[in-house]
């Protein structure tokens, strides 16, 4: 269940991880809230380029490409998508394209560990960048 996020403006429905519900709502506005999220300064053509074949596949398909299909479907390697939207190919690429979250997008909370010597639970570190660099 989602609810509503609201930028310059406007008022965008979004399931509960923040992607937009309707891709027809898709505009410069709802680009530059993601932007802001993501923490891009500038979009590039490299940025446009990509949200662009993504939106073309989904147009063709009615769906987002796969997380390991983006590199195929956009051109970019995988590293450079990361470079261009540092949440990846779907928190990042295809969320600012206004498309639906990608099958191969998942979040998952780390699992505690117990420390060997002592059994005590312990919480893994969070992981940081991306995991394909």
């Amino acid at each position: 269940m989602g609810g509503t996020v609201e930028h310059a403006g406007k008022t965008f429905p979004v399931d509960f991880e923040g992607f937009l519900e309707d891709a027809s709502l898709w505009c410069p506005e709802w680009v530059d809230l993601i932007r802001d999220q993501e923490e891009i300064d500038e979009l590039t053509e490299e940025h446009e380029e990509v949200m662009e074949r993504l939106r073309a596949y989904f147009a063709e398909h009615g769906r987002p490409p796969r997380v390991k299909d983006t590199t195929l479907v956009t051109g970019y390697k995988l590293k450079t998508i990361y470079e261009l939207f540092p949440s990846g190919p779907g928190k990042g690429a295809c969320k600012m394209a206004g498309l639906p979250k990608p099958d191969g997008c998942t979040w998952v909370m780390p699992a505690p560990v117990r420390s060997a010597s002592d059994g005590q639970r312990r919480d893994r570190p969070a992981a940081s960048g991306p995991p394909y660099a």
